[in-house]
Parts: structure tokens; sequence; C-alpha cells
């Protein structure tokens, strides 16, 4: 079932798969490899990646790339009161890009370069820092709905 917010806004699909670190196998959340570092296991249990005496970065590719010029939202939630940032990269088909989080805003936008493509994403942990959920998803028409409502109020003060 999709979820409709208000006015019948429909919520973008999620890109990223596990991204509440909830299935876990062989002590690694499925769907993402560890690049780095040990994961605190009696944390993953509880569905947060929280690294074990360092930082962690786990990384999860797309089965399907993401096109360029998506334009996207990421999403990171602390598992702590750290107002450190949450750091990604996100992996081009050549190269790739670093981001940071604030965990007080929780999302970063995030725009597909021309003549790229998105294969991957990485999030990294600091030690004892830790993440409870990421999220991708593409980035639709909210902010062009407060836009045109913005319009409309503008041209309906200047007929006032």
């Amino acid at each position: 079932s999709k979820f409709h917010g208000e006015s019948g806004y429909q919520v973008p699909l999620e890109l990223l798969v596990n991204g509440s670190f909830s299935k876990v196998t062989f002590e690694e959340p499925d769907h993402w490899e560890l690049e780095k570092g040990t994961l605190n296991q009696t944390e993953l249990a509880n569905g947060k990646v929280v690294g074990e005496r360092g930082a962690v970065t786990l990384e999860q590719k797309f089965s399907k790339p993401i096109a360029s010029k998506t334009k996207l939202i990421v999403k990171a939630t602390r598992t702590d009161s750290s107002s450190n940032p949450i750091f990604f990269k996100a992996i081009w088909d050549n190269g790739s890009h670093s981001e940071r989080i604030h965990p007080t805003i929780g999302q970063v936008e995030l725009i597909v370069p021309d003549g790229k493509t998105m294969t991957g994403i990485q999030f990294n942990t600091r030690a004892n820092l830790g993440v409870s959920e990421v999220s991708l998803r593409e980035y639709t028409g909210v902010l062009k709905t407060l836009t045109q409502k913005r319009k409309s109020l503008a041209a309906a003060q200047k007929k006032l």
C-alpha cells in the first residue's frame, strides 16, 4: 500500500533496502556491505549501526543506477544525542561526492551530476556514534507545491 500524505501527495519510493538495519544476517545488515570497521553486535541487534572501538563505513550498491540530474533527499537518524554530523558518500559511476547531514536537520538534498549516474551510497559513523535509520528518496513535488502556493498568494495579494 502506498502512503498518501496531505492532499493525496504520494511519498516517493524508498531507494534503499533495509535502511532501518533491522534485517541482519551473519553480523551485517542485509543489503549492506561493511567497508570498514567492526559493528557493535549488541547495538545491531536493536537496529542500530554503531562502530566497535572506531568508525564504521557501510555501503549499499544499487541494483539499478539512479539517472543523472535526479534530485534526491538523503536522510539519516542518530541513535544518540550527539550533535556531530553523519557523513555519507554518494558513489557515482565515475567518482564520488561526500556530504554531511546535521542531526538537527536530519536530511540533505543531493542532485546526481549531469553525465553521471549514482551507483551506490556509503554511510560513515564515528566511534560510539550510531545511526538507526537511513533513507534515500527521489525529491519530488513538495517544494514545487510550496513555490506554487507562494506564487498564487503573491498573485492574490496583488489583486487586493
